[in-house]
């Protein structure tokens, strides 16, 4: 490990060089000259060769640029390069930390700079030295120097005899010469008085004699080996913090090696010097607070080279928009093939603002070879440091082995710690004579997730730089090391969730009706193809199963499952391709685990097409999109865009049906029976084009993308994809008479974007659509988007909802609380409306969007998970049937806005669940051609058991009115569904037979579920007694959410006596319904 000396300036003894003489007395001879030479050089101040990062640097000056570079041996040199010029600098620039002050500069008609120069041919050079201490010296000439080629001199200049006050900042030395001046290479340079100084053998005398030689390179430490190391924060591999930048001619390549595992491979560029440059994406620069500082910051690479090379490492990092100064590190000798760790100090300060830039340079005498990276961090040196395995091996092994360093031979207490501070497990060991120590952790023995594993040791420092990064030792000298460490759950991959069927309307999981809670997950769209990360994934899926999530939309880029026609993940080309795009290879086998983990904590994955491969601008498939418009060629994986005209493929174009198609093929191939995919939309997400909108065109094109999905999977379930943007509710073919093979529908419904007039202010904000009248949206909105669904015999479930669209949609509230609102308004209605399943709209992870409401979304989806679990409403129990043709009123924007009347009388009155249907479902589904007869057929209704019926004759179709009136069913006509007042319909309905609940105000929304009873205050508010008609059978109790009884006895005397409700607006009261077999603090049955 390189150490990085003290502050103050350091003096010490010069180096000195042996000869190789053999004979005694040459010997002899040989140690009393240096003997002589050692005391001379007492007291000197070294520049050269350098001890650590050293006094100061060399600087360019005049255009000419010099270098350091290992010599012969490793020696510690300075190269000038010959630049064709007369006259040459050589400038020494201390650093400003360790700048000697005039008191410590040599002075006097004996203060000497001396050196060792070798030119690469003869030359005869004059000089000049000149001593800047806030303003430069007058020159000082020195006497010519004669060179041979080849022949290493000892140069001794005089010094000004005196300075002007301050610090010594530059010491510059001029060369001139009638011929140009040749290349020089300068070892051993040092200040002090040493006028009687004598040469070293082996260097001849030019204006005086002085030599003597460098310390040699140190060979580099093997791969884990060096002082107690504390890594604080990883860069390589991958962390989705930044990336490795090309830079100077050097572009290193991140990839896998033969086994597997992430590595830096740094290309052989045939120069002598190589660039590592680490580059922070700007939204995750690390503040210098968090950066290591201090005397023991280090950065630390492991590395292996191709062949054996000796390396000149320097560092520099840039913040707040400047490059510190370069900080050298000592020679490494690099064996071939060999994994090897280089430890360089870093800057013990940076100044205020965001770290953007680690630069290491890797400098040899000769061309560098092929340099493979494994590691690359950076932290700081402490008594004991824990170092948690790999992602790769964290995820897949058990026991997770993790390692510790400390001092040798002493005990070590290690303690696992939860999020909450309690300790979960421990262990105790004692480091061996190394320093090493290592436990076994089994996975399957504590709590998956994030944990904290604490090292304790009463042992000495393991170091002296450990020593120096203080804040580590305790009392009594005992030592302490804590690192986050992340148990991955253990999953048997060969077990999945059971597969999800349905029957009717709806899905089942062991038979039993099933109803399904959850989030859009957005991160496989928009980040992990850029870089993927399994610990963030296993988390968040942790997360959300303890929310009671158990389904995740996940929106995709075919491309990256396809990206090449006919390419899939299990091609040898595959990962070629994806690389090539600078995308993630890794992105399956991510999919793939989310796939597992997912379902190891009882989520399923719904499959989402959320974008084809058609724009090559895409950032999120390698394209950029600062490029478009520009005339600059897509970088993207695009495919289906044609860049000679231009375009892209479109829906119903042969290309474009064909690669949803052959992804679905594949993709339902590997998940076959694999129970944790819940089922794909088909064709994909929200169709609103001219060629996928029409009913008949997108009837074709979502067959066409279902086929290979049951012919491969007969048993996996498909959900169609609405047309108009994913929300049309009027089409056929999207609500009541679905293609072949689809299972059911998952339209899109935000809460603002109902049939509901626009507010005046809607041309205003941003998204118009959704600025529509506030109080009717909450009262009776979606429950008139989900009407056209009501009496189909298939599962529906709302694909997005969520707090999206709340500026335009409630801007008077904060971003909070108008989320709360929505996100709990469309849990409710959804579930109200019979629907399978609800899965809320955010950008996971999302800084602006998601972050500030994820806590919201975690309380209201841990009330509604218990609700959505016991399954769902059984919208089969409707008795009244709403029949209307949808033109009645004009569509618009995809919605059926006749059925808004039907959707207001059914909540003031408590009549759900009812049935809507228009006429053309109603001669779909009720109207039977029966045979009477040889080539006789008569019209007949059958399977409408309806206790009533309402019809409005608004363009109606006549046929419907006889069915209705030929079924016998009990028939209210009328012209005008918006003229039909609440009590006209209650009266009818009463003498039809059925009991109505009047008692119960209209703005209280009543739902009885499986399992539970929900009121929903959807306008009005306040205190209020509600009479909720349930069909439970025998005693129950209601449970409220505080574990409260709000009522016992049997649904008669509920019916009659009711219960008291106090809900603010747009709220929900649940209570879980308690059977009389089960305790009031139990699960309901």
């Amino acid at each position: 490990m390189i150490q990085q000396t003290s502050s103050r300036l350091r003096l010490r003894s010069r180096p000195f060089s042996l000869l190789p003489f053999s004979a005694v007395f040459a010997f002899a001879l040989c140690v009393a000259v240096l003997a002589f030479t050692a005391a001379a050089r007492a007291g000197q101040l070294v520049l050269l060769p350098r001890d650590g990062p050293g006094l100061g640097t060399v600087s360019a000056y005049g255009g000419v640029t010099p270098a350091f570079a290992p010599g012969e041996a490793g020696r510690d040199t300075i190269v000038v390069p010959a630049s064709g010029k007369n006259e040459v600098n050589l400038v020494w620039t201390f650093w400003s930390h360790r700048q000697p002050t005039s008191d410590q500069w040599p002075a006097g008609q004996n203060a000497r700079t001396t050196f060792t120069l070798q030119s690469e041919t003869d030359a005869t050079l004059h000089p000049r030295l000149l001593v800047r201490t806030g303003e430069w010296s007058a020159p000082v000439p020195g006497p010519p120097i004669v060179l041979k080629a080849g022949q290493p001199a000892a140069v001794e200049l005089a010094l000004p005899e005196t300075l002007s006050p301050g610090p010594v900042q530059t010491l510059r030395i001029i060369f001139a010469s009638r011929e140009p001046v040749p290349a020089l290479t300068v070892t051993d340079w040092s200040a002090g008085n040493t006028g009687d100084a004598t040469a070293a053998p082996g260097a001849e005398t030019a204006a005086s004699v002085s030599a003597s030689s460098p310390a040699p390179a140190r060979a580099a430490a093997p791969a884990g080996a060096g002082d107690v190391y504390k890594p604080l924060r990883p860069l390589f591999p991958l962390t989705g913090e930044g990336t490795v930048s090309s830079y100077g001619g050097t572009s290193p390549i991140p990839e896998k090696d033969a086994a597997g595992q992430d590595v830096l491979r740094v290309p052989e560029t045939g120069k002598n010097e190589v660039n590592l440059v680490w580059t922070f994406y700007r939204h995750r620069q690390p503040p210098s607070a968090q950066w290591p500082s201090g005397p023991a910051a280090r950065a630390r690479l492991t590395l292996t080279s191709a062949s054996a090379v000796t390396l000149r490492p320097r560092l520099l990092v840039r913040a707040a928009g400047e490059w510190t100064a370069v900080i050298p590190g000592e020679p490494v000798d690099l064996a071939a093939g060999q994994p090897a760790t280089i430890e360089l100090a870093l800057p013990s300060t940076l100044p205020e603002g965001p770290v953007e830039n680690l630069r290491i340079i890797l400098a040899a005498s000769r061309n560098i070879p092929e340099l493979i990276v494994t590691e690359w961090s950076v932290g700081e040196a402490v008594a004991i440091a824990l170092y948690p395995p790999g992602d790769d091996n964290a995820r897949t092994q058990n026991p997770v082995n993790v390692a510790g360093r400390t001092a040798p031979g002493v005990p070590v207490a290690i303690e696992a710690l939860g999020p909450d501070g309690v300790r979960v497990a421990q262990w105790t060991v004692t480091s061996g004579d190394d320093g090493r120590f290592a436990i076994a952790v089994d996975r399957a023995a504590l709590p998956a997730g994030p944990l904290t594993l604490r090292a304790t040791t009463a042992g000495p420092p393991a170091s002296p730089a450990a020593s120096a990064a203080g804040g580590r030792a305790e009392n009594g000298g005992v030592h302490t090391d804590a690192v986050p460490f992340y148990l991955y759950p253990l999953i048997n991959n060969g077990d999945t969730l059971p597969v999800v069927v349905h029957e009717g309307r709806h899905l089942l999981v062991d038979g039993k009706p099933w109803a399904f809670l959850g989030l859009n997950y957005t991160r496989f769209l928009l980040e992990f193809s850029l870089c993927t990360n399994y610990q963030l994934v296993a988390e968040e899926m942790r997360t959300y199963g303890a929310w009671g999530l158990t389904a995740l939309r996940v929106p995709l880029h075919l491309g990256m499952f396809q990206p090449a026609p006919g390419v899939f993940p299990d091609d040898p080309d595959y990962a070629g391709i994806i690389k090539s795009h600078k995308l993630d290879p890794e992105f399956f086998r991510l999919f793939d685990y989310l796939v597992a983990v997912a379902g190891h904590y009882g989520i399923r994955i719904v499959i989402d097409w959320h974008e084809m491969p058609t724009d090559p601008y895409r950032y999120f498939v390698g394209g950029n999109n600062h490029d478009k418009g520009t005339g600059k060629p897509g970088t993207g994986i695009a495919w289906l865009y044609d860049p000679a005209t231009k375009k892209a493929a479109e829906p119903g174009d042969p290309r474009f049906n064909q690669a949803i198609a052959d992804t679905n093929r594949w993709l339902a191939r590997h998940y076959r029976g694999n129970g944790n995919i819940l089922g794909f939309e088909a064709p994909y997400n929200e169709p609103h084009s001219l060629t996928d909108s029409a009913d008949l065109a997108w009837r074709r094109l979502t067959a066409d993308s279902i086929l290979p999905i049951v012919t491969e999977d007969p048993t996996r379930l498909t959900f169609g994809m609405a047309p108009a943007w994913g929300h049309s509710n009027v089409l056929p073919s999207a609500t009541w008479m679905l293609p072949d093979h689809l299972t059911g529908v998952a339209p899109h419904h935000y809460l603002g974007n109902g049939p509901i007039a626009i507010r005046p202010d809607a041309r205003s904000r941003k998204e118009p659509w959704l600025a529509r009248d506030v109080v009717a949206t909450f009262d009776h909105a979606f429950f008139a988007v989900s009407l056209p669904h009501s009496a189909a015999p298939w599962p529906v479930w709302n694909g997005e909802s969520g707090e999206h669209g709340y500026r335009s949609f409630l801007p008077e509230l904060s971003h909070r609380d108008a989320s709360s609102l929505m996100i709990e308004a469309q849990l409710v209605q959804a579930y109200a409306a019979g629907w399978t399943g609800s899965l809320g709209w955010t950008l996971t992870g999302n800084p602006s969007v998601y972050r500030p409401v994820a806590d919201l979304y975690e309380t209201i989806y841990r009330r509604f998970a218990p609700v959505y679990a016991a399954g769902p409403l059984d919208q089969n129990r409707a008795r009244v049937l709403f029949v209307q043709n949808p033109a009645a009123v004009p569509v618009a924007n995809g919605l059926n806005h006749a059925c808004v009347p039907f959707a207001r009388l059914a909540l003031d009155l408590h009549l759900a669940p009812v049935h809507y249907m228009t006429d053309d479902q109603l001669l779909g589904t009720g109207l039977v051609q029966m045979a009477v007869g040889l080539e006789q057929v008569e019209q007949i209704a059958t399977g409408l058991a309806y206790k009533a019926a309402i019809v409005d004759t608004r363009n109606l179709d006549a046929r419907a009115l006889e069915l209705l009136r030929s079924s016998k069913i009990p028939l209210l006509v009328v012209d005008d569904a918006t003229r039909l007042a609440a009590d006209e319909l209650a009266s009818f309905l009463e003498k039809s037979g059925m009991e109505i609940d009047r008692r119960t105000p209209p703005g209280l929304q009543l739902i009885e579920g499986p399992g539970h009873l929900l009121v929903y205050r959807r306008s009005g508010e306040g205190a209020a007694r509600v009479y909720p008609r349930l069909t439970v059978d025998g005693s129950f109790r209601l449970i409220g959410e505080d574990g409260g009884i709000a009522f016992a006895g049997t649904a008669a005397t509920l019916a009659q006596k009711g219960i008291a409700i106090d809900l603010p607006a747009w709220r929900t009261a649940i209570f879980r319904i308690a059977r009389q077999e089960t305790d009031a603090g139990g699960p309901s049955t």
